[in-house]
C-alpha cells in the first residue's frame, strides 16, 4: 500500500572516485551523477549538472534529483523499488563510468518525510570491493490530496506577434519542474 508522492535525492559529494585507467593518480575530473527509479527499460535517467576540474573528492553542491511517482506499483519488480546510481566522467568524446550501483528505494516510501543520509558505495563493472562511495540523502514526500484552481479574468499589453497585429494568447502553468499545464489558445 505505497502512496503516491515525490522521491528526492540530494547529491551531497563523492568520495574517493577515481579512473578505472589510473586508480593511484589523484584525478582531474568532469563528473555527473545520473540516477534512475524502476528497473524497466521505459524508466528514463535523470542526471545532476557536471560538476568542472574536481579532484577524487568532487562537491555535487546538494543537487537534488527528484522522480514524480504517480502509481508506486508501476515501478514495483519483485515486490521492491529499485534505484539505479551512476558516476560518470565528461569527456569530448565519450562520456567514462566511474560506479554504479542498484539498490533498493522501498524503505524510503515506507517512512515518508524522512531523510536519510548515507554514503552509498560504486563499483565498477566487475568489481567486488570498492573504496568509492557517493554521499546522498533520500527523501520520500507522499502527495497530498488538494486542489489547484487559476483563473485568468484578463489580460494588457500583449505584444504583437504577426503582421495582422493578432495574439494567439495561453497560460502555462508548473508545478515543481515535472509537472507543467497548458491552457488552450485564446482566439
Amino acid at each position: 500500500d505505497l502512496k503516491s508522492g515525490r522521491l528526492s535525492i540530494k547529491c551531497i559529494r563523492g568520495i574517493d572516485i577515481k579512473r578505472k585507467s589510473d586508480p593511484n593518480k589523484i584525478p582531474r575530473l568532469d563528473p555527473y551523477i545520473r540516477m534512475k527509479l524502476g528497473a524497466a527499460e521505459k524508466f528514463p535517467y535523470q542526471n545532476t549538472k557536471v560538476k568542472r576540474k574536481q579532484d577524487n573528492f568532487p562537491d555535487f553542491e546538494n543537487e537534488i534529483i527528484s522522480f514524480d511517482v504517480m502509481d508506486p506499483s508501476l515501478f514495483v519488480f519483485g515486490e521492491d523499488i529499485i534505484v539505479t546510481i551512476e558516476i560518470w566522467n565528461k569527456s569530448t568524446f565519450k562520456d567514462e563510468m566511474l560506479g554504479a550501483v542498484t539498490m533498493s528505494a522501498v524503505r524510503f516510501f515506507k517512512r515518508p518525510f524522512t531523510a536519510y543520509k548515507e554514503e552509498i558505495p560504486v563499483y565498477l563493472p566487475g568489481q567486488k570491493t570498492t573504496t568509492q562511495k557517493l554521499e546522498l540523502e533520500f527523501v520520500y514526500e507522499e502527495a497530498r490530496a488538494g486542489m489547484f484552481v487559476f483563473t485568468l479574468f484578463e489580460a494588457r499589453g500583449l505584444r504583437k506577434v504577426d503582421a495582422m497585429a493578432k495574439q494567439d494568447p495561453y497560460i502555462q502553468m508548473s508545478l515543481g519542474q515535472n509537472y507543467k499545464k497548458r491552457s488552450k489558445t485564446i482566439k
